[in-house]
């Protein structure tokens, strides 16, 4: 708690978000009256269907697609593992194991290709440059007769940085036409405008937990958009008490016992209070996106970095640098590393009146260079040092302005030559 007694500036939007009001009433209103069985023909198994098909319809139109192509899951790790895991096991039979990725793709991802890779599959991890960003012509090259998918994130979650989906999509293309391409889009949606049409992407991941709106932990809903081409394949088998269409791959449980795999159904026995909130959270998502977009972005907030009192940190220069593009990133997300400063300390040092993220906030009790930094090439004495600030429809500019000029203050001061060593 800072001095004043307020709360600190909360700068980790990607890492999770407070929960919005109007979700909040809706859940309310779900536990409270429509919690029925969405399985069950009785009224409160209908009432709870009907919201889960709201639900279902205003997701599909918040990224362009059709409510049957809307698949709900627990988060975004158990999509990740559903979608690669499924094209493994579909590719098996045609001689096809073979994934692509980018060295600095999410931990999800690549902690399921190095377990995709411990069952006989084949993964290129392509570099990326100094902004973190895949070059679609290396893309392209790396592309076999044995490849299956190419997963590549629409944003990064550590720097912000937009990869150029649509052009890899293309150049997919060109190379076969029997290459999925996965994209995980968790970071964008909710601060960029996101449909699957325009990025012509085959599948498409979208986590609440990123958007701001719904709960965290119990319950986020997780939309996988998948074309029919595209089977989903059960990575987790269990008994179903709804009936799968025709084109939906079934799953093998025990010897001799075949579930069904419901496309609409994560492996939980209902997903009920998965899509608790339907028609309050989409719409906010859609709301929060405008909102995000129109009032911020990183660039001028990394210009006010410097504190009021005349002390002044350079911008790209021998104090503070910034990590990923200049333009093409997520507009709410600065990745700043401050010289020979211990990330850990500064925000430490900070914690009465900031609150932000080492690094991605998943790795933030870690001491070890980020994966992402490592694969741009960020030396040690950079690395060490970086922080992560995430705004979000509730912040303002003039706690931006606050959070500048207390994190300037003491990173001035733990720097090697600062007024501590003076």
């Amino acid at each position: 708690m800072a001095p004043s007694g307020k709360a600190p500036i909360y700068l980790d939007y990607n890492g999770t978000t407070p929960i919005d009001p109007e979700v909040c009433r809706a859940m309310s209103l779900m536990m409270s009256q429509h919690w029925g069985n969405p399985s069950s023909s009785h009224y409160y198994g209908v009432q709870a269907k009907k919201a889960i098909e709201t639900a279902r319809r205003q997701c599909a139109e918040l990224i362009g697609a059709e409510p049957g192509e809307m698949t709900f899951m627990s988060n975004g790790t158990e999509t990740i593992n559903q979608a690669l895991k499924g094209l493994a096991e579909m590719g098996e039979a045609e001689g096809r194991r073979h994934f692509i990725t980018q060295a600095s793709e999410h931990v999800a991802v690549l902690e399921v290709c190095k377990a995709l890779e411990r069952h006989g599959c084949e993964v290129t991890y392509l570099p990326v440059d100094a902004e973190g960003l895949v070059n679609p012509q290396t893309l392209e090259a790396a592309i076999t007769p044995r490849t299956i998918c190419v997963s590549i994130m629409h944003s990064n979650n550590e720097t912000g940085a937009l990869q150029p989906i649509k052009e890899i999509v293309q150049r997919v293309r060109k190379a076969s036409n029997r290459v999925y391409v996965h994209c995980d889009a968790s970071q964008s949606l909710g601060k960029l405008p996101v449909d699957v049409n325009k990025l012509l992407g085959f599948s498409c991941d979208a986590s609440r937990r990123e958007v701001g709106c719904g709960p965290v932990d119990h319950g986020r809903p997780q939309a996988l958009r998948a074309q029919r081409s595209w089977c989903l394949v059960q990575a987790i088998h269990r008994s179903s008490f709804a009936s799968a269409p025709p084109w939906c791959r079934t799953g093998v449980g025990a010897p001799g016992e075949h579930r069904e795999c419901d496309p609409h159904r994560g492996p939980g026995e209902s997903v009920r209070d998965r899509a608790e909130g339907p028609g309050e959270e989409p719409e906010a998502h859609a709301r929060d996106a405008r909102q995000v977009i129109s009032a911020t972005s990183s660039r001028p907030w990394l210009q006010s970095m410097a504190p009021r009192s005349g002390q002044k940190l350079v911008f790209e220069g021998h104090l503070m640098r910034q990590n990923g593009p200049l333009e093409a990133r997520l507009p709410n997300t600065l990745s700043a590393s401050f010289f020979k400063v211990e990330a850990n300390t500064l925000l430490s040092e900070a914690a009465d009146e900031v609150a932000a993220s080492a690094g991605a906030a998943c790795h933030s009790d870690e001491v070890h260079m980020s994966h992402v930094l490592e694969a741009m090439g960020v030396s040690k004495e950079w690395a060490m040092g970086t922080c992560r600030f995430t705004l979000g429809r509730e912040s303002t500019g003039q706690e931006v302005d606050q959070a500048a000029k207390v994190l300037a203050k003491i990173a001035l001061r733990l720097m090697p030559g600062g007024p501590d060593e003076a």
